[in-house]
């Protein structure tokens, strides 16, 4: 179609993982998002759920100043979106999900806004798209589309590391025991292959007062409640689960642990419920969308109010 917590504990079940919905993939039309459309198509098959598929085009329309016609105006906005429909139409057609002359959904406007405001309006379970090739200026500014789309998102966001075109094996879940890093531990188990191993991480961000002791009842502490959480996970089937707590800047932490263990997929929980905290670039989900070399999965409070 072209258009113009804080509990102390895990209390199974006490968070669902990802509600009934379609699946929304947000596609740019590059090479970089073919991958994101595989990873929604298999994920739309196990789930056996609907597959949406929607592309925001920021078309360079002169300014208005009485100089240039409208009609010329609306060609060019025009022309730039269905530039990119045909470049959807040829993605799509690749994929065995995607319903046979169901048309992708073409719309003029900045991307992040257009994506969450079309997942609003399907009622969206999870939100897919590539994360592409970044240049410097993105990882600097946090400018990318899967930025964009976290800050505002209701449902968790899943951007897809540009060369996947499968289910991830190796599955980071860094853990800070809210409510948001729960919901990310519980999707887990939804994403992952037959093969997958997933790794529960807490990172502990400050010392405490410089006292070894306190220093080490926190460590053994957060283990605990982390073999809970594994535990939790392995009683539903999952494959064994590890469990690491580590001290120092989470998002460095995170990225050299996922690493370390050669992850397909990091998952975190986002904490932005206000438009500070949404507009802030150093967030961790921001660090890791801008930095990880591999997919990262990005799991909303429930209560974000929607967009304005």
């Amino acid at each position: 179609m072209l258009e113009t917590g804080a509990g102390s504990g895990w209390k199974e079940g006490s968070e669902r993982s990802i509600e009934e919905g379609p699946i929304l993939l947000a596609l740019d039309g590059t090479a970089g998002s073919l991958a994101a459309a595989r990873v929604a198509n298999l994920l739309a098959h196990r789930w056996d759920t609907g597959l949406e598929a929607i592309s925001a085009v920021e078309v360079p329309i002169p300014p208005d100043e009485g100089l240039v016609p409208d009609e010329v105006r609306r060609e060019i906005r025009d022309s730039g979106l269905r530039s990119r429909w045909d470049h959807l139409e040829a993605q799509l057609s690749t994929l065995p999900r995607w319903r046979a002359g169901r048309p992708a959904e073409v719309r003029a406007g900045p991307p992040g806004r257009v994506i969450i405001e079309a997942a609003e309006r399907l009622g969206a379970s999870l939100i897919v798209t590539g994360l592409g090739r970044r240049r410097p200026i993105d990882r600097f500014l946090g400018s990318s589309v899967p930025t964009s789309v976290v800050r505002l998102s209701t449902v968790p966001v899943l951007a897809v590391q540009r060369d996947r075109s499968d289910l991830p094996e190796e599955l980071v879940a860094a853990v800070d025991f809210s409510t948001f890093s729960r919901r990310a531990v519980c999707t887990l188990p939804r994403l992952a292959s037959a093969r997958a191993r997933i790794h529960l991480l807490h990172v502990a961000t400050l010392p405490l007062m410089g006292r070894s002791e306190w220093n080490d009842e926190y460590r053994r502490r957060a283990t605990d409640r982390l073999g809970e959480l594994a535990h939790a996970l392995e009683s539903q089937g999952t494959p064994p689960v590890s469990t690491r707590v580590l001290a120092g800047d989470p998002a460095t932490a995170i990225l050299g642990y996922g690493r370390d263990r050669g992850a397909d997929l990091i998952a975190v929980g986002s904490h932005g419920h206000s438009f500070v905290n949404r507009s802030l670039l150093g967030t961790v989900s921001g660090k890791l969308l801008r930095a990880a070399d591999c997919s990262v999965l990005v799991v909303p409070p429930r209560d974000r109010g929607r967009v304005k």
